[in-house]
């Protein structure tokens, strides 16, 4: 008698999702984000990707995770130029990651949506902040300048491991501490909070 001829074993070799212990922030955990580049509805359009910012540092237990100024990109994923009959021109707006000790973090969402008609709901998009974001209106084109700031998730837990490389909280960090929910935006504004985009 002969052997049987050897059968194929499958292994898996996904990653094994992370324990809830390895896990200091779940995915879409809220983080404060900075545009760092003026971006309009008339020189943009979707897929372009713009410069941002963490606007504030990412804390555990009095250590800094990712400090505030970890440069990433942001990318248009609508721009809609001023359009005859008076539409005005429109911009919606995505986090995609900021990158702090050479690994990127990534992010998704971005409660920062304008139209060139009024900036009412930007200023509400983002209501953890207490002055209006800024908002130009220029030939009712949407540009959203240098500096404005919305609210972005997490798009992947933050594990454990970034505790090897926390910082210290200095005593006179100062701490901007964001609601659980965001307001709702202006019916005007363009939101695109619920979705992974």
């Amino acid at each position: 008698m002969t052997d049987p001829a050897p059968q194929d074993v499958l292994v898996d070799t996904a990653p094994s999702a992370p324990s809830a212990d390895q896990i200091l922030f779940p995915s879409g955990t809220e983080v404060a984000v900075r545009v760092e580049e003026a971006v309009s509805s008339k020189t943009h359009v979707a897929g372009d990707f713009f410069k941002i910012s963490l606007a504030e540092p990412i804390i555990h237990q009095h250590q800094i995770i990712i400090p505030a100024g970890a440069q990433g990109e942001g990318q248009i994923v609508h721009a809609s130029k001023p359009q005859f009959g008076g539409k005005a021109g429109e911009l919606i707006l995505a986090a995609r990651y900021v990158v702090h000790q050479d690994r990127k973090v990534p992010l998704r969402g971005f409660q920062l949506g304008a139209e060139g008609g009024s900036n009412q709901g930007l200023a509400n998009a983002a209501a953890i902040f207490a002055a209006p974001l800024p908002l130009v209106i220029m030939g009712r084109s949407a540009v959203v300048p240098p500096g404005t700031t919305g609210i972005a998730k997490l798009k992947e837990p933050i594990l454990t491991d970034a505790l090897v490389h926390a910082v210290p909280l200095a005593l006179d960090t100062p701490i901007q501490t964001a609601p659980t929910e965001a307001a709702t935006p202006d019916s005007t504004a363009k939101s695109i909070e619920p979705s992974d985009i």
